[in-house]
């Protein structure tokens, strides 16, 4: 695999990305002692039973044995996927304080490829080659890349972290004199020509909060902006 371009660093470098890595790791060993554990119950409860034989121990040992390894897999899949995407020094799910690139890159298995600003990405299915297909919004817009992992619940799954990650780009790159796309969005929503009224829920803190290096950096941007409209 490829390092990340200069300035970058895998998102791991995010604390609560790192410990999702960690999570998975720790299940992985977790469901395999639990599975040797119940092979054993099984065998003892089995023998007390006298219903035990080869067959039977060998059929029980080879499902189990299954179905660990597609749990050990699934996870393999996880963190590999995870560590296919960088983020800048300057994105604010980086903990460094430097006011450096904010962008967002995915590794598609040969190269990083650069993700462009004030967009979202939308998948869908490349069932010839068994690939996932990324565009720019929806599934008319342009191909950002062919990822070589199937579309499915784990991608999918990426992917919305991903969208997260381009949304918090954004937000910290936009202007302090820009207006806000979801304060305009309840704005536009509050006329009376709009035909439905969205419920908009309460901000849930959790997972991929700003890291401090970014709020610190934030804070820097917003002292120099008062500065300067001071000397205007």
């Amino acid at each position: 695999m490829t390092d990340p371009p200069e300035g970058a660093s895998r998102w791991s470098v995010n604390n609560e990305i790192s410990m999702f890595q960690s999570k998975n790791i720790f299940y992985a060993i977790f469901y395999s002692l639990s599975g040797f554990i119940s092979i054993l119950v099984t065998y003892k409860v089995l023998n007390i039973l006298n219903l035990m034989n080869v067959y039977v121990g060998l059929i029980l040992g080879m499902v189990v044995a299954w179905l660990l390894w597609k749990n050990v897999i699934k996870t393999n899949r996880k963190i590999h996927l995870l560590n296919q995407v960088a983020i800048g020094e300057g994105h604010p799910w980086h903990p460094s304080e430097e006011m450096g690139d904010t962008s967002v890159w995915i590794n598609d298995g040969e190269k990083w490829i650069l993700i462009p600003p004030k967009i979202r990405i939308f998948v869908q299915s490349e069932p010839i080659l068994n690939h996932t297909i990324m565009r720019v919004n929806d599934e008319n817009g342009k191909i950002i890349l062919k990822w070589p992992q199937p579309d499915d619940e784990i991608v999918r799954k990426i992917v919305s972290i991903i969208n997260q990650a381009l949304a918090f780009r954004d937000a910290q790159d936009r202007d302090i004199t820009d207006s806000d796309p979801i304060e305009s969005a309840r704005d536009r929503e509050e006329k009376e020509f709009y035909p439905k009224k969205r419920e908009w829920g309460e901000t849930t803190p959790g997972s991929l909060t700003p890291q401090p290096g970014a709020l610190l950096r934030q804070m820097k941007l917003k002292r120099t902006d008062i500065h300067e409209k001071k000397e205007d």
